[in-house]
């Protein structure tokens, strides 16, 4: 059947099928984005809309001639460093250049197809280098294509073309990892050089990539030094990686220096709670949200922690069995035994500092939590560990395509044609295990008037509370500065500027606050959990849209068995239970139903403590409370009483804003607005509207489903 072929023996034809074949294989992952092209946008209005800023500034800051590494278009008039902000320069430098021609969703979009196109393909080049000679070379072929699909259709890959798309440049790491395994077997110069630039193609790409890219060149490193190899192939490898060292010193050296100087002299938002955001331990045996086969398993998957998008550490039964296969049979992948260690170490990484299991949190200390600690400088850009199975996914991968070339060879040379042609169902099952499912977009349709004041001339700034997916959409549509923002890491000086003047303060943080933390408020005892305007002591003058509460006190649970509480609610809530919290909206709003599920709890009195407010409409609340197969019902005064053991529960209640009051205050708020060059305002409808609406009685000038626009008069203009 032929000798090994090497990715140098591909003709131009082979070549070009190839591609063909993953760029099929992205148009499937995509689909049916590419209906859509132009007009949508790949994934939901998360971070994927930072990207489209970052298209934007770096197109902007090209045609200006400014620095890309640093924005006037966030909190202005001061702007903000772009050093440690996921400017991904590999994925925004051409999709830039690709706005120009096929508009921003077109750009971005066009990236997430090429990197699922040179992710199969470099992953098959590797493929290609790892698989020994003696294996034929069709089956070396028809293996390295396979293990190419299986990588850029993995998990992680495709979740993180839904949101990240930073991440979804995971092409880099096959490609560094291919030449350092070369200068491990042959070092020259070429492969050295090679190694130091596509280790800085990873850099430009995102700071996980690079942590992983190292992580892996580690155990690689080891694995092959163990080998004893010979001091002339030892003294040839040093020279290799120390060259690969210096280019690629050169080529990203500036950069990280500027990076670790920024970080050093600023203070920045902490980033993601690691324990929230790590692997349950069950994501590795149940597909994820993403996968083909999700509707089968939401019973499982709805109770894990963080984001749904970052639970990727499927590992496929299928697949598994080959990795497996490929481990036994180590003959067939040199660096078999370094693959799976690296596997396994990520595996545990990715279970974060304390295991999880169904969405429950043990007490079990993993092994993250120590190498934190050790290495917190790494480990502050890597906060989200479930992200360690982009490590797992690549390693199974490897090592099934080891499996697999070791199945074929067996199976053609011991049995015939006729088990061979059976050889190719399990990979084959193996894909239609792991197909991810349809592709979720987003339509891209800004609001007009944002349109026309991109063609405003006039200079001023705008300030825009909505989360920062439509903020970022907002931007790049209108062309204004904003007085507010987000990067990936919020300097804190600049957020400190937000909270020191109290008509930003309260525009833009204010929101986010639940019942009443702000003075005036009023206290009362009431002898039901249920509430409408037309109860408790509303505040004179306060619109009931912006009123808050919380109640706090003790309930009787009278009964042994599963309890469930039921809430209605006019937005969001959050209910502590034992000083527990058992339920949190999030970023639900608007008129809701929640319900905890059945909880376990001993009769007698228990703590609790609610906290609701209303964003939009009329502020009503109800608690309900059943206990096994009865009804729900809402709890009176003989279940009820206070902390200190009144009847009843204690309700503190009043508007959800510092209250700017007074005609001093009011038009010091006038003066800061115009200070910032504030000419608008823009709000999301269901957002606490009390100080533009009754307080500053600004003029609205446009409004839809989710956007308000308020116009700041004064001498801007």
């Amino acid at each position: 059947m032929g000798k090994k072929t090497k990715a140098s023996d591909h003709g131009p034809k082979s070549g070009l099928l190839v591609i063909l074949i993953f760029l099929a294989a992205g148009v499937y992952a995509m689909w049916p984005l590419p209906l859509h092209f132009r007009t949508d946008l790949a994934g939901t209005y998360g971070d994927s809309f930072q990207n489209l800023f970052n298209f934007w500034w770096i197109a902007k800051a090209f045609l200006t001639g400014q620095n890309p590494y640093f924005t006037p278009y966030m909190f202005h008039p001061f702007g903000v460093s772009l050093l440690l902000h996921t400017l991904s320069p590999y994925n925004s430098f051409p999709g830039a250049l690709l706005s120009f021609i096929i508009g921003l969703p077109g750009a971005y979009n066009m990236m997430i197809l090429v990197h699922y196109v040179l992710a199969g393909y470099f992953c098959h080049l590797l493929v290609l280098e790892l698989i020994p000679e003696d294996v034929p070379k069709t089956w070396t072929r028809i293996t390295a294509v396979w293990a190419g699909l299986v990588f850029t259709l993995s998990p992680f890959h495709f979740f993180q073309a839904r949101e990240h798309l930073q991440l979804t440049a995971v092409e880099g790491v096959p490609l560094t990892l291919l030449f350092l395994v070369k200068i491990l077997k042959t070092p020259n110069r070429k492969n050295a050089v090679l190694l130091g630039l596509s280790t800085a193609l990873v850099t430009f790409s995102d700071m996980y990539l690079l942590v992983y890219t190292f992580i892996t060149f580690l155990f690689f490193l080891a694995g092959s030094s163990l080998r004893r190899p010979g001091k002339d192939l030892l003294k040839a490898r040093a020279k290799g990686l120390l060259m690969a060292g210096l280019v690629y010193s050169l080529v990203c050296g500036p950069l990280l220096i500027a990076m670790a100087w920024k970080y050093s002299t600023t203070g920045y938002v902490s980033g993601h709670d690691p324990a929230k955001f790590s692997s349950d331990l069950q994501s590795l045996f149940v597909p994820g949200p993403g996968s083909a086969w999700a509707g089968w398993f939401h019973g499982l998957y709805g109770k894990w922690k963080g984001n749904p998008t970052e639970q990727t550490g499927y590992l496929g039964y299928i697949l598994l069995f080959l990795a497996l296969l490929g481990l036994l049979k180590k003959r067939n992948m040199p660096f078999s035994k370094t693959i799976a260690s690296l596997g396994l170490t990520a595996v545990v990484l990715s279970l974060g500092p304390v295991l999880h299991w169904g969405g429950e949190s043990s007490d079990m200390i993993l092994p993250y939590k120590w190498f934190a600690s050790a290495f917190p400088l790494i480990f502050s850009f890597t906060g989200t560990p479930a992200r360690f199975s982009f490590l797992v996914n690549l390693s199974l991968v490897l090592l099934a395509a080891s499996g697999f070339a070791w199945l074929a060879q067996e199976v053609s040379a011991r049995h015939g044609l006729g088990f061979l042609l059976l050889v190719p169902v399990l990979p084959a099952v193996a894909l239609v295990e792991m197909a991810p499912g349809p592709q979720e977009i987003v339509h891209i349709d800004p609001p007009k008037i944002f349109e026309q004041w991109a063609h405003d001339k006039q200079n001023y700034a705008v300030l825009d509370t909505r989360r920062w997916a439509q903020m970022y959409l907002g931007l790049v549509t209108h062309e204004k500065p904003l007085v507010n923002g987000h990067v990936s890491r919020d300097p804190l000086d600049r957020l400190k500027h937000l909270k020191d003047v109290p008509v930003l303060d309260t525009l833009v943080f204010g929101y986010k606050c639940f019942a009443p933390d702000f003075e005036p408020r009023v206290s009362s005892t009431i002898g039901r959990l249920e509430l409408s305007p037309g109860d408790g002591p509303l505040m004179p003058g306060v619109p009931a849209e912006f009123f808050g509460a919380t109640i706090e006190g003790r309930i009787l649970i009278k009964d042994r068995g599963p309890t469930r509480f039921l809430f209605e609610t006019s937005d969001r809530i959050k209910f502590d239970f034992d000083k527990v919290n058992r339920l949190d909206s999030g970023g639900k709003r608007g008129p809701s139903r929640f319900e905890t599920g059945p909880l376990p709890i001993e009769p007698g009195w228990h703590d609790f403590r609610i906290e609701t407010y209303a964003g939009t409409g009329k502020f009503f609340f109800k608690m309900h409370i059943a206990q096994g197969n009865d009804n729900f019902m809402i709890p009176g005064l003989d279940r009820l009483k206070t902390l200190d053991g009144k009847p009843g529960a204690k309700l503190t209640s009043g508007p959800r804003v510092p209250l700017i009051s007074g005609q001093d205050q009011i038009r010091q708020a006038f003066d800061d607005l115009e200070k910032h060059d504030i000419k608008y305002i823009i709000r999301w409808p269901w957002q606490n509207r009390l100080l533009e609406e009754h307080v500053l009685k600004l003029e609205k000038v446009y409004e839809d489903d989710i956007t308000v626009v308020y116009k700041v008069p004064g001498s801007l203009r």
